[in-house]
């Protein structure tokens, strides 16, 4: 693994503003231009010692005003190949922004099989202590897809107790017991 230096640093952020740049909110759909640019910059920033590139893309993070910027970072730290993607989620989870905890959530649901475990939990707590009901919906129902009998408690709790409603005013407890269903079958 090769060393972050400040050229690397640079060319990083680059890419990231380019793809951000060329990336049209008018578009409803990522172009195969813009996946190619963002699987060249992700096969670049896996080219370096992830304690370095880790610390670098979580301060893109934490302190880029670029929202698209913030996203490519947020997308990069998940997909490092020797980091647990759930050590990152979880500090996410405890973002100010419910947007990026929302993020949190579905990237969560959306882990492979190795992380089910940690993933699993993670939104527990997210459904059953989080104070925005998009996150607690959201939550319910990547619990739907990852969950496992662990989560059952917390998805009966969330069905029974929780009187909060999504932002079209979807009850979090029907995706609390979509969830259960989709758990159990």
């Amino acid at each position: 693994m090769r060393s972050l230096d400040e050229s690397s640093r640079v060319k990083i952020i680059t890419h990231m503003d380019r793809i951000s740049s060329d990336f049209d909110a008018e578009v409803p759909f990522i172009d195969d231009q813009i996946r190619e640019m963002q699987l060249d910059l992700h096969a670049f920033i896996n080219s370096f010692d992830d304690s370095e590139i880790y610390d670098f893309l979580t301060g893109l993070f934490e302190n880029s005003d670029n929202g698209p910027t913030r996203s490519q970072a947020f997308t990069a730290l998940v997909q490092l190949p020797h980091r647990q993607p759930t050590d990152f989620l979880e500090k996410v989870l405890e973002h100010a922004d419910s947007g990026w905890r929302l993020a949190a959530c579905r990237t969560l649901g959306d882990l492979s099989e190795r992380w089910r475990g940690e993933a699993t939990q993670l939104l527990c707590l997210a459904l059953l202590k989080d104070a925005d009901p998009d996150v607690r919906f959201c939550a319910a129902e990547s619990l739907g897809k990852v969950g496992n009998s662990y989560a059952l408690t917390a998805l009966q709790h969330a069905r029974e107790h929780d009187q909060g409603k999504d932002y079209e005013g979807w009850p979090v407890a029907s995706a609390a017991a979509k969830a259960i269903k989709a758990i159990s079958s």
